[in-house]
């Protein structure tokens, strides 16, 4: 699954929420998938939710998110605006800013090595520079200003925009993506460490450990171009 829809799957789990998983290639060419791009999603991206209950299609990770907190009354996540307008806002605005920054950390490290699809003379070095630039501006944002002032990105206690952003930045700790992340970001590395002692944390991430292998073969594929980084 993709990172948002890590975040998705990483929700239900911790709040225990019921779901079925169909699987959606968004790599697949717009013929194969022609009835999802129809009827649920017209991007063709993942994730996407259809709500049975409410004859419902949703698509879009922050929007998915905060309807599921909102229908199970996950307050601690995500409070209703009558309990706590001003925590809610907090959370939404990192939800807001999350898609051009933090995202970031994926486009600009990880996607040339999980779309093997795409050969390599396809990635412009210059392109992928400007994306890793921007995300050190995010990294440095969560690490100095949020995680520096409290446990969690809004506040101690842990939020949609937690489970958002740690499917982001766990791809940096499990692969070593960025030389010396640790020293340089240790806020954000202990950070990471409490989100994942919360519940069903392993069972939410078990793709991970399956994708190990890949990534370390794809790093050793990709030195032709991340040699020019």
């Amino acid at each position: 699954p993709s990172q948002p829809t890590r975040a998705v799957i990483f929700l239900c789990e911790l709040k225990g929420i019921a779901y079925e998983l169909v699987k959606v290639s968004p790599a697949l060419p717009r013929s194969k998938r022609k009835d999802y791009i129809e009827n649920v999603n017209p991007t063709g991206k993942i994730p996407s939710l259809q709500d049975v209950d409410e004859a419902l299609y949703l698509y879009e990770a922050p929007a998915i998110m905060t309807y599921i907190a909102t229908k199970y009354k996950l307050h601690d996540l995500y409070p209703s605006a009558d309990r706590d307008l001003k925590r809610r806002a907090l959370i939404d605005q990192y939800l807001h800013w999350h898609h051009e920054n933090t995202r970031k950390v994926t486009t600009g490290f990880i996607a040339p090595l999980l779309r093997a699809d795409v050969k390599l003379e396809a990635w412009n070095p210059s392109s992928l520079q400007t994306e890793r630039k921007l995300a050190t501006y995010s990294l440095n944002i969560i690490e100095k200003q949020w995680l520096s002032a409290h446990r969690y990105i809004i506040d101690n206690d842990v939020s949609l925009a937690d489970i958002l952003c740690y499917e982001e930045l766990i791809q940096m700790k499990r692969w070593n993506l960025i030389e010396n992340a640790a020293e340089k970001y240790p806020n954000i590395f202990q950070w990471m460490q409490r989100m994942e002692q919360l519940p069903n944390h392993d069972k939410a991430h078990r793709i991970m450990a399956r994708l190990d292998a890949f990534i370390t073969k794809r790093m050793q594929q990709c030195q032709p171009l991340l040699s020019k980084l």
